[in-house]
């Protein structure tokens, strides 16, 4: 009797594909969001960090990287995304690349563009042939690492911008606003005229007041010819110049 003996031999799976990044939105989860869509699930023990990413086109600066369960990643701003933004994302692999389960990163990208689904409009820009200046604290900030603003551009086309080159006197940029401490913080155009009539559009919070306290000033020591701080009430006082 012959017996007949054979050996199989399994080959193990290696997993050696590579996750690419099939697309970028905001709005789907909110408007402060970035998801980037994976091609396949990723390590979850592997987040990136949030110096790993850059975002431009738009104010708000990463404040969170998330790699949750799924497909996806999370890139959080500290600020909204407005429709109207034309917002690109970068990435470069840190100590903690993106990757699969088997160690296969996702590469660097390079100024991504983002599909924009804000929910959030804004505001039209004030513009007529006499519009001198025009600012939003969603355009055109120039800030810090710690958001002091050092220019706040004109978006009305005449390049009026706001400067201070002074550390202590710039004001605070949050995703609410800018905050001017009331005390020493104040921001400036180069010297231009300003034709007479005028009328100022002003949208703000008065968080606290000091008389007297410009809050405008068409003046160029920026002491009279504005709009004030004043008592009895803290009431808002148009100054002649």
């Amino acid at each position: 009797m012959k017996l007949g003996v054979g050996i199989g031999v399994v080959g193990r799976y290696v997993d050696t594909v590579v996750p690419t990044v099939t697309s970028i939105e905001v709005g789907a989860i909110n408007d402060q969001v970035i998801q980037i869509f994976i091609s396949e699930a990723l390590d979850t023990g592997s987040t990136p960090a949030t110096g790993d990413f850059s975002v431009a086109g738009t104010t708000g600066s990463i404040s969170n990287i998330s790699v949750g369960l799924g497909t996806s990643v999370l890139v959080t701003l500290d600020a909204v995304i407005y429709d109207y933004e034309t917002v690109t994302i970068s990435y470069t692999a840190g100590g903690n690349p993106l990757q699969d389960p088997a160690g296969n990163a996702v590469a660097n990208f390079s100024n991504q563009a983002v599909t924009n689904n804000s929910s959030i409009s804004h505001p039209v820009i004030i513009d007529s042939s006499d519009t001198v200046a025009f600012f939003d604290s969603a355009l055109g900030i120039t800030k810090d690492g710690s958001n002091f603003v050092s220019n706040w551009a004109d978006q009305s086309g005449e390049d009026n911008h706001l400067l201070q080159a002074t550390g202590t006197n710039q004001p605070l940029w949050s995703s609410t606003g800018v905050l001017f401490d009331g005390v020493d913080n104040l921001m400036k155009c180069v010297a231009f005229t300003l034709v007479q009539p005028e009328m100022l559009y002003l949208v703000l919070k008065q968080v606290s007041w000091t008389s007297p306290r410009y809050l405008f000033s068409g003046d160029v020591d920026g002491t009279h010819g504005g709009v004030s701080h004043d008592l009895p009430y803290g009431a808002m006082c148009v100054d002649e110049p």
